[in-house]
């Protein structure tokens, strides 16, 4: 149907920044881009599958699929706390974008929930979006530098920019693959994931000529994702793919499920058919880029230990803003205007970032009152997580493969979470973290 294409087209073209830009923001004479007001391809996508919903659900085709009842609370808590803070905010415009970019993300994960399409076909539509980025990280990688493109919405980038993400050695700066995302760590989020519903897909795929297919493009995300040099985001892979592989062989090797698991979880050697050609490539890569990730494993290089100080500084600062606004924040979206007007009004405008984790994140712009909605979402989440889990060893569970493939990547978001805050400062994460929220959900109840 149009509804289920329209669906997965967003997924796929999600990485596309292709944008039209309504209003620069400026911030300390430079651009600002959590005060600038855009809207995106992948919006106007989201926006046609709501109002194709909205047609479907009129003539009745389509029929509400009920969310449980404490998740579905929380979730209207924290839009309406976001909506509140509109009102009370450093600056009350940017509020407004922010929650109108908030409603957006919330709207994919209704539609998304609401929908029929199968989540062999999401899946699919995420890993093929993430091999196609992998693909141009793996040549940025080589070439060496990024040229801007209007169309995919693509920066210029260099090894000799200053700001640019590179790995710097004694034997010159290399830069990192952005992809056509903004930042190579918000690549390798997507990557990951990309490279989990691959694996997956795997897993349960029955033709032979699938399952190579499979395990190629698996590769190639993991190629993509070893070329954003990104250390969280390489660790959460492989903690998912070691969970994945151990997971699937003791349920597989449970009496009781030797003979009706086939089918879902597949034979038992797979699961390690792809950690063997995983292990293979990350030696493949440790051999050629030795100097590289000696580099930032060791984190004592200049630019390494520069960033983690600004990491610890951005601590600071956004323990500051919370003393001055813990009951009712500064605003959605307001953390780092406020800090110039409040903190340090000398920086440079690329120095006013968000703090790296979303929580303390959504502390200073919600408040307490907010992050203790934020940190209820998260235990329903983690509530109905263990519950889904618990069953997968004490019964047979037909819907358990795509359940335990929802809870790892709740973990991936999770952890991404505690190292960067994209997930809820930044357009592209905002709808990543909704669409991982939806496939969730999704999952407990598929096969």
């Amino acid at each position: 149907t149009l509804y289920h294409g329209t669906l997965l087209a967003w997924v796929v073209l999600l990485p596309l920044q292709t944008r039209w830009i309504a209003r620069q923001g400026i911030l300390a004479g430079g651009a600002w881009e959590y005060g600038t007001v855009s809207i995106y391809a992948s919006d106007a996508l989201i926006l046609l599958a709501g109002a194709v919903y909205l047609v479907l659900r009129g003539r009745g085709v389509l029929h509400w699929a009920r969310t449980p009842t404490p998740l579905a609370g929380s979730i209207a808590a924290l839009i309406a706390i976001a909506f509140l803070s509109i009102f009370t905010a450093h600056d009350s415009g940017v509020a407004l974008n922010a929650f109108v970019r908030l409603l957006v993300g919330v709207l994919a994960w209704w539609l998304v929930v609401q929908s029929r399409v199968r989540l062999s076909a999401l899946a699919l539509a995420i890993a093929l979006s993430a091999g196609v980025e992998s693909v141009l990280a793996f040549v940025q990688t080589l070439m060496q530098s990024i040229s801007a493109s209007t169309m995919f919405g693509i920066a210029v980038h260099a090894p000799a920019v200053a700001g640019d993400s590179v790995v710097e050695t004694a034997g010159g700066r290399f830069l990192r693959a952005y992809g056509t995302l903004p930042h190579p760590n918000i690549l390798a989020g997507w990557l990951v994931i990309g490279a989990l519903m691959t694996m997956w897909l795997y897993f349960r795929a029955e033709r032979r000529r699938h399952r190579l297919t499979l395990l190629v493009l698996g590769v190639l995300t993991q190629t993509g994702l070893y070329c954003t040099f990104s250390r969280s985001a390489i660790i959460a892979w492989w903690a998912v793919l070691i969970m994945a592989t151990v997971g699937i062989f003791l349920r597989n090797r449970t009496r009781r499920f030797r003979s009706i698991e086939k089918t879902d979880w597949g034979a038992s050697t797979r699961p390690f058919t792809f950690l063997v050609a995983s292990i293979m490539l990350a030696g493949v890569f440790l051999r050629v880029a030795a100097p590289l990730v000696l580099t930032r494993l060791d984190a004592q290089g200049r630019l390494e230990s520069k960033s983690v100080s600004d990491r610890l500084a951005q601590f600071r600062d956004a323990e500051s803003l919370f003393a001055e606004h813990w009951t009712l924040g500064v605003g959605l979206g307001n953390y780092t205007n406020t800090l110039r007007d409040e903190v340090d009004s000398t920086r440079v405008a690329a120095a006013y970032q968000p703090v790296h984790f979303v929580l303390w994140l959504a502390a200073v712009e919600l408040g307490a009152v907010g992050l203790l909605a934020l940190l209820w979402l998260c235990a329903m989440l983690a509530f109905i997580s263990y519950n889904a889990c618990r069953g997968l060893f004490r019964h047979h569970n037909e819907y358990a493969p795509w359940a335990f493939c929802g809870v790892l990547l709740l973990g991936v978001l999770a952890w991404a979470s505690l190292f960067d805050h994209y997930a809820w400062s930044l357009p592209f994460g905002i709808m990543f973290a909704w669409l991982l929220l939806s496939f969730w959900q999704r999952s407990l109840s598929e096969k």
